[in-house]
């Protein structure tokens, strides 16, 4: 994001561990807590199908072209 301050990330990143959609491990890694809050604090339509991540993350899902 060009143009985008550390601390706008940060504060941002904070406020989305607050609200219990991410935790924060490190600096460096973050866990999803919750896919579908993150969703829905993202303003965006996402599929939130367990499958699909799965599948992006190299897991168990195949995905059938």
């Amino acid at each position: 994001m060009p143009g985008t301050r550390q601390e706008s990330i940060s504060r941002a990143f904070h406020a989305l561990a607050d609200a219990g959609a991410i935790a924060l491990k490190t600096p460096y890694l973050v866990e999803i807590r919750d896919i579908d809050l993150l969703a829905e604090e993202s303003g965006e339509d996402y599929p939130t199908d367990i499958e699909v991540f799965e599948t992006l993350a190299g897991g168990a899902g195949e995905r059938d072209d």
